[in-house]
């Protein structure tokens, strides 16, 4: 594909139906966190540089890392920092996002506080129209997850737009 033809079709509008909220976190991101958090940054993400993952085992631990990095509530604004860049990077309209509670709320994470707190950053990001939230659970966790997950969803479902 010649350049011009690859600017043009990077400019057109989009939509992404499948995008994980931790995906999206830079670098830069789980660097700050890692920092601020006391967590162990992958030595394999130290020098900074965009990665291509070699094997599917490095990618799950890279999300498994990212994931502990994120330590408190609050922490999820930045995350939703970097979900605002790249819907605006790659033209994207809307995004159905997908994040798995049941990991934050083993930390003791608040659910409702969690939802305030990426909402809140959405709306300052101007993408809260573009977003819509997908709950995962997980179903390698069992049925006793998933049904911790929605009474926490469900509990919380009254204070969520």
């Amino acid at each position: 594909m010649e350049r011009e033809e690859r600017k043009q079709i990077e400019a057109l509008p989009k939509i992404e139906l499948h995008l994980h909220l931790e995906g999206c976190v830079t670098s830069r991101t789980l660097r700050t966190l890692c920092e601020k958090n006391h967590q162990r940054l992958p030595p394999h993400l130290q020098d900074g540089e965009a990665h291509q993952f070699g094997t599917f085992a490095e990618f799950v631990y890279s999300y498994h890392r990212i994931c502990q990095a994120i330590v408190h509530e609050q922490d999820l604004a930045l995350v939703i920092a970097d979900v605002a860049a790249y819907l605006k990077r790659n033209n994207i309209l809307y995004a159905e996002l997908s994040w798995t509670p049941f990991l934050y709320l083993n930390k003791g994470f608040r659910f409702d506080a969690a939802m305030e707190v990426m909402n809140e950053a959405l709306v300052i990001h101007h993408i809260a129209e573009r977003v819509n939230f997908i709950i995962d659970v997980q179903r390698d966790h069992g049925l006793e997850s998933g049904s911790y997950v929605y009474q926490h969803v469900f509990a919380a479902r009254k204070d969520l737009h």
